[in-house]
């Protein structure tokens, strides 16, 4: 028989995009950012925006996301 191994969540970590920052499961919070054009019904287009739960700034920054600032960064290469 083979030993089952259990699963652990604390073990994952998350890279912040507002900061960068490679931070544990528990202190990455995720949040749900429209990012379709204006004619589509908001929920259609979205995308999952992970922030330091700990850091006022990243939360801001979630708050405040602009996905047409995150797609020129990725063009750039930053």
């Amino acid at each position: 028989m083979s030993k089952q191994v259990s699963f652990d969540p604390s073990t994952f970590t998350w890279r912040c995009q507002i900061c960068g920052a490679e931070r544990p499961d528990a202190k990455i919070s995720v949040r749900k950012v429209d990012i379709g054009p204006k004619s589509l019904l908001p929920g259609i287009a979205t995308r999952n925006v992970k922030y330091c739960n700990d850091n006022p700034r990243c939360e801001e920054g979630a708050r405040s996301w602009n996905e047409e600032d995150f797609r020129a960064k990725l063009r750039v290469g930053n």
